[in-house]
């Protein structure tokens, strides 16, 4: 696992810009379509429910109708689509890497667009997937307040404790821990079948049943998941001690003047944001990037896409290079407008 996490960073080194790229045009993305998609078809709903949910028993009672469950399913998948392209986009620049192409960004997003459907339908069957491991976990739950906690209002019990609530989180917490290890170890299963959905040209349900019958992937996967913590981790830490002791060191050296302290703050500030921003790229860039280099050395049946043989070598054009360069841009300025739109709403 160690050759793997360290061939991923090598991967990440080589493709970092356009990796930030795809940072940007998804967070773009989220900002102008899955937010407001979000909140209008919740709000949908909600007047749909009739009557406003306000208080905490009507937010339960609505999350445990019908209707509220079609609520968070449907935003489920709309926030699950948008985390599928991200990571899909970060997959084929990476896997465009491993073979010594550099795929931009637009060439990803052409990529990911043109299987789009089978993307759509994985992402269906793993919300589905998980509903079914989240489905013991609600049951437990409604019978805990059927049967415990029906003497009083749920403010009640939170302020007072008494021990049938401590009876009822145990009961939960119990079925809870055992749902998350199952639901843990079924994703863990078909952790490849979004690089054999976007590598091998088949759909959803062969990709599951290719995944599955993988021998080693769980127990790979859960290896690279604990190396990409341990890693994350590292360099989180690092960074954060350079910048303690950064401005520690300003503030020593400076004359205590209020002035002086006032900028070496807004410097040490600065530079934790910058240390954050790194530290966030990287662990949103390395998982999948790591994944693609697990599924290389598991799967015989990789080929490379004719979309990705046409990209350029590595040697052969700038890491910056940008095809149709108003897209990120624009994208960055809709989502500006999104949100200035948003708030001028909200006022």
């Amino acid at each position: 696992m160690k050759s793997i996490l360290l061939a991923a960073f090598g991967d990440l080194r080589r493709t970092w810009q356009q990796l930030v790229l795809v940072n940007l045009l998804s967070g773009a993305i989220g900002i102008i379509v899955t937010a407001p998609l979000v909140a209008g078809l919740l709000g949908l709903f909600l007047a749909f429910a009739g009557d406003q949910v306000l208080s905490d028993v009507e937010i339960a009672e609505f999350v445990a109708s019908p209707l509220g469950f079609v609520a968070i399913a449907t935003a489920a998948t709309v926030w699950l689509g948008l985390l599928l392209v991200t990571f899909s986009l970060a997959t084929i620049v990476g896997f465009g890497a491993t073979e010594g192409r550099r795929v931009t960004y637009l060439d990803a997003l052409r990529f990911a667009i043109a299987r789009s459907r089978s993307l759509l339908r994985l992402a269906l069957r793993i919300l589905g997937l998980t509903a079914c491991c989240v489905a013991p976990l609600l049951v437990a739950a409604g019978a805990a307040d059927l049967v415990l906690l029906r003497e009083h209002d749920i403010n009640y019990y939170i302020a007072v404790r008494p021990p049938e609530f401590v009876r009822a989180l145990w009961i939960v917490g119990a079925v809870g821990g055992v749902c998350g290890l199952v639901l843990l170890r079924a994703l863990a299963v078909r952790s490849m079948a979004l690089p054999i959905v976007l590598f091998e040209g088949v759909g959803a349900p062969e990709a599951l049943r290719r995944s599955r019958s993988m021998r080693s992937a769980a127990r790979s996967i859960f290896g690279l998941l604990l190396g990409w913590a341990a890693l994350v981790l590292g360099l989180s830490t690092a960074g954060s001690w350079v910048v303690a002791r950064v401005g520690g060191l300003l503030l020593a050296a400076s004359d205590f003047t209020f002035k002086v302290d006032v900028v070496v703050l807004a410097f040490t500030l600065v530079l934790a944001a910058l240390d954050d921003m790194v530290s966030d790229f990287v662990a949103h860039a390395l998982l999948p990037l790591g994944l693609v280099r697990l599924y290389r050395s598991l799967s015989t049946a990789a080929v490379v896409p004719p979309e990705l043989e046409r990209a350029a070598a590595m040697d052969e054009s700038s890491g910056w290079r940008v095809p149709r360069p108003w897209i990120v841009p624009g994208a960055i300025v809709g989502a500006g407008g999104v949100l200035m739109a948003g708030w001028f709403v909200s006022q």
